[in-house]
């Protein structure tokens, strides 16, 4: 009878530390499914900001490089002869 009186109040001071457990973990498994969330999105933002820089830049040096490669010839078409 003592051991079953022993096993019954270790399992009532196991269930008060069990939940304290289980707070906490949730608590992190929160807080680092947030912090990899807002990171993800952060970078996510920055990849995005500089490749509209990159695109800017690249389509700025085609224009430039095509309007310097002919200059007099603007009003001349290209015509394609097979």
């Amino acid at each position: 009878m003592k051991t079953v009186e022993v096993v019954e109040a270790m399992e009532h001071t196991n269930e008060k530390n069990d939940r304290i457990c289980n707070y906490l973990e949730r608590f992190v498994c929160w807080v680092l499914i947030t912090i990899s969330v807002a990171f993800l999105l952060a970078v996510t933002y920055e990849m995005r900001e500089t490749m509209h820089i990159h695109n800017r830049e690249l389509r700025e040096s085609i224009i430039m490089r095509n309007a310097y490669r002919t200059p007099l010839l603007r009003h001349q078409h290209e015509y394609f002869m097979p």
